[in-house]
């Protein structure tokens, strides 16, 4: 239950959004400005602001972290060599480097810091 008191209004921001382009709130063109917002002043200031109001325990990030890029880097060896194999009839291999970015890229602005 409590998982679904967390998710439940990022559905319904979700739901607001299409609601508000379906029933011509807004226009089909203001997603530009609103993603340039976003990207730009929004989620910025809001990753600025969870830095800086955040209270790490006195725990030794390198756990973490090697837990995190340990994971990153076997999924991007597995991406590359699944790459290889589907390359062999192709020329191009510029493909299985953007497969394995595509494999190990997290959002973390929506993951979120862990506590």
């Amino acid at each position: 239950m409590a998982t679904v008191l967390i998710v439940a209004p990022v559905f319904a921001l979700i739901a607001a959004g299409y609601a508000s382009v379906l029933f011509r709130f807004v226009s089909e063109g203001a997603h530009k400005g609103i993603s340039e917002f976003a990207f730009s002043i929004a989620i910025p200031a809001l990753l600025f602001r969870t830095i800086v109001v955040s209270e790490f325990p006195d725990v030794s990030p390198w756990r973490m972290w090697g837990a995190y890029y340990g994971a990153l880097a076997l999924i991007w060896i597995a991406a590359l060599m699944i790459s290889a194999v589907m390359r062999e009839r192709r020329e191009d291999r510029e493909d299985g480097v953007v497969f394995a970015i595509g494999s190990v890229y997290g959002n973390i602005v929506m993951l979120g810091i862990p506590r």
